[in-house]
This record gives structure tokens, C-alpha cells and sequence, in this order.
């Protein structure tokens, strides 16, 4: 009865032994799934970011978006960007207290010294030139012929030739070593009006621009392994994805050191030629006009009978409204004395009428004005006031006949008193 009962005894001590055994650390835990973390985008600064942002964001390595692997590689280490020295993994796998240790990090990824130093010696050169010059035609030859010697191109030429204005606008790119000669060539091309060179170091844009590009192409490279590993749709979706997205910002930082390199090697010169203003054709105008007079006059005296005068005169017509004769004349009467009998100087000024085509035609054009001035009449020293009243026969702009008649008053003798006077005339008178 004892030998039946041992075993039945063993198999109860054994199953309280091991309902009595507890795990001191939990249950084991299956592996976290593993989140890769593609690069973030590069703008550089010609593209609105910053220098300063551009920097942070290169070197920065923050996580924009994340991916859940599992199945068979739900255990790998994941990828992220390290600031300043390219990739790492990092990952942990195991159960209880067993955890596995990430693998070192790869060496940083270094750069050419020589290359670096000279990439800090880039420079985009950008002048801008405004020319004057006789024929704009000629001128363009010659700016591209200037442009082919120094192995360049024109990427840009606009031309305007119109009535109101003349000029072509050419855009060009020469080799920057060349730069200088050729600035200086243009001045032999038409007078320099302006000349503005502006140049700005790009050599530090495009080092860090250098380095995002190795960065990304090693982020590419981990993608691809693990796309190799992956057994699932979900997880070769999800590296799909994320490598797509690697790659569009692979090939924008290309074209940027594509872009950058070539702003370094070439430089950019905008050129504006402006046609030589024609000499405007001005109509000359006359400062004065002379003239000559044929004149009579007749005055009547109070104490004596009339007496008639003849005779001839010069005038200085500035324009209308100053004018200034002199007349000569001799008595036709019988009275009058050996040599000069009548001299009349007057200073006068007359006036056109607008409703009367205010002195514009060339045929018959009247005037109303007055006169003062200084008579010596028969040895006798007189005052002459008076006015005028005429009409421009003929009037061009080289000469003028015109006739009118004036009446005055010749007053400031006490012997003979105040008297009138009348004097017809014909003048004719140049453009000077």
C-alpha cells in the first residue's frame, strides 16, 4: 500500500513545488517594434530659409515622422539622424533580464579639408550695368561678341525699339575668374552711366548642404537593407514611404549643389543699354527785330498854321508789348528850317486781341497800344503821349509789314502849348 501511495505523494509534492515558483522580474515581454525616423527637408537659403534656420535644420536631426516595423524584423535596430556625425542604430531585444546592447556607432563622417577650405572661398558675384550708346543694334554685337570671348552666355535679351524709347535689357553669365575684364570691356561699348557688383560668400551654404546630402544618402542605404529583411506588405509599404520621401529631398539637395556650384563658377551680369537721346530740333526764335520806317506826320498848331512832315526812322521791336522807333523827318510845308524839323523817339508798347487771332495768322493782324517819348519839333523841345492803333499786313517768322497810324499830343512848351499830331507809317521789320 506504501510503494502505491509514493508516487501519487511525488507527483503532489511536484505540482505545489512548482505552483509556489513565481518570476521574480515579470513574464518576459516580447521585443518593442522598432521606429525609423527619416531625415528632416533641406531649404537652403535661396529657396526663403534663413542661413541661420537652414543650419539648425541641417544638423538639428529632429524626427518628422516615425514608422512601426513587425514581423520578422520588428526587432531590428531603428534609424536616426545623428547631428553631427551621420547615422547610428540603436535598438534593444531580449526577454527577462537579458537585454541586448546597441551596436557602436559608425565613424563620423568626415570631409576633404582641402574641399572645405575651398568651399569657403565660393563666392556669387552679381553686377548690374547701364550703358549709353549711339545705336543700341551695334552695341548688342558688340556685348555679345564681348560675351564669347570670355567663353560665357546670354540667358536673357530683351529688346525695345519704339518711338518714346529705345534700349535692350541682356541678362548674361561669365566665368567669375573673368569677371573683372569683362566689366571693364563694357565700358569701351557706350558711356558707363551705372555700375553696382554686389558678391556673396556661399561656401559655408554649400559645405552644409555637402554634408545633409552624405547624411541622407546613408539614411537611404540602412532603408534599403531593411526593405531587404522585410517579410510583410505593412512593412515594405511603410520603408517604400519613407525611402520615397529620403529621395525627393536626396534630389533637392543635388540641385542645389548643382545650383550653388554653378553661382560660383559663373557669375551673373545685367546689362541695360539706352539709346543716345536725339538732339531735339528747336525752332529758333528771333531775340529781336529790327526795322525800318516811312513816316509822315501833321501837326496842328494853335498859334501857327498846320504843318506837314516826311521822313523815315529805325525801330527795335522786342515784341509787341515793347517796342521802341526813332523818327527823322523834314517839313513838306515850307516852314520848316535847314536840316532836321521834326525828331520823334517813343517807347510804346501795343497789344493783339484774342477774338482777332491774337497776332497768330499771317495776314492782318491788329494791334491797339500807346506811346510816350521825347520830340523836338522846329528847335523846339516837346513831350509826345499818345497811342496806336494798327494791323500786322504780312507776318512770318523771318519778317513783318505792318501800317498804323498814331495820334499824339505833343505838350511842354509854354510857347506853343499842347497840340496834336498825327502820324501814319509803313515799317518793316526782321527777325534777329
Amino acid at each position: 500500500m506504501s510503494r502505491r501511495l509514493l508516487p501519487v505523494l511525488a507527483l503532489l509534492f511536484t505540482a505545489s513545488a512548482c505552483s509556489s515558483y513565481h518570476y521574480d522580474n515579470g513574464p518576459p515581454r516580447a521585443p518593442a517594434p522598432i521606429q525609423i525616423e527619416p531625415a528632416t527637408d533641406y531649404r537652403p537659403e535661396h529657396e526663403s530659409l534663413s542661413q541661420g534656420d537652414a543650419d539648425e535644420e541641417i544638423m538639428s536631426g529632429q524626427v518628422a515622422q516615425t514608422v512601426a516595423l513587425s514581423g520578422p524584423i520588428a526587432g531590428a535596430p531603428a534609424v536616426r539622424d545623428v547631428a553631427s556625425a551621420g547615422l547610428e542604430l540603436f535598438g534593444a531585444t531580449g526577454s527577462g533580464n537579458a537585454a541586448s546592447s546597441a551596436p557602436p556607432p559608425p565613424a563620423p563622417i568626415e570631409t576633404d579639408k582641402s574641399e572645405a577650405s575651398t568651399t569657403k572661398e565660393m563666392i556669387d558675384i552679381e553686377a548690374r550695368v547701364t550703358l549709353e550708346v549711339a545705336s543700341v543694334a551695334s552695341a548688342l554685337v558688340r556685348v555679345r561678341k564681348a560675351v564669347a570671348d570670355v567663353r560665357g552666355q546670354v540667358v536673357n535679351e530683351v529688346i525695345e525699339d519704339n518711338a518714346s524709347a529705345a534700349g535692350a535689357s541682356v541678362s548674361v553669365r561669365v566665368p567669375s575668374a573673368q569677371i573683372q575684364s569683362f566689366l571693364s570691356g563694357l565700358s569701351g561699348i557706350g558711356k558707363l552711366e551705372s555700375r553696382q557688383i554686389k558678391s556673396r560668400d556661399i561656401g559655408r551654404e554649400y559645405h552644409d548642404a555637402q554634408i545633409l546630402l552624405q547624411n541622407l544618402q546613408a539614411t537611404l542605404a540602412r532603408y534599403e537593407k531593411l526593405l531587404q529583411k522585410a517579410e510583410n506588405v505593412k512593412d515594405m509599404v511603410a520603408l517604400e514611404a519613407a525611402m520615397a520621401r529620403v529621395r525627393t529631398r536626396l534630389d533637392r539637395v543635388q540641385g542645389d549643389l548643382r545650383y550653388l556650384k554653378d553661382r560660383a563658377q559663373r557669375s551673373t551680369v545685367y546689362i541695360t543699354l539706352k539709346a543716345k537721346p536725339d538732339h531735339e530740333t528747336v525752332e529758333p526764335t528771333a531775340q529781336l527785330h529790327p526795322g525800318l520806317r516811312a513816316t509822315m506826320a501833321w501837326d496842328f498848331p494853335s498859334d501857327a498854321d498846320n504843318r506837314s512832315f516826311a521822313g523815315g526812322g529805325v525801330s527795335v521791336y522786342f515784341f509787341r508789348a515793347l517796342n521802341l522807333d526813332a523818327d527823322f523827318m523834314e517839313s513838306t510845308s515850307g516852314d520848316g528850317q535847314r536840316g532836321l524839323d521834326l525828331f520823334v523817339a517813343t517807347l510804346g508798347s501795343e497789344l493783339y486781341s484774342d477774338f482777332l487771332g491774337g497776332g497768330d495768322r499771317t495776314f492782318f493782324n491788329p494791334y491797339l497800344g500807346f506811346r510816350a517819348g521825347y520830340v523836338r519839333n522846329l528847335g523846339l523841345n516837346e513831350m509826345a503821349l499818345g497811342g496806336s492803333l494798327g494791323v500786322d499786313v504780312w507776318k512770318t517768322s523771318f519778317i513783318a509789314v505792318d501800317v498804323n497810324t498814331r495820334v499824339y499830343a505833343f505838350l511842354g512848351n509854354a510857347k506853343r502849348g499842347a497840340h496834336p499830331v498825327v502820324s501814319p507809317n509803313l515799317s518793316v521789320r526782321f527777325s534777329y
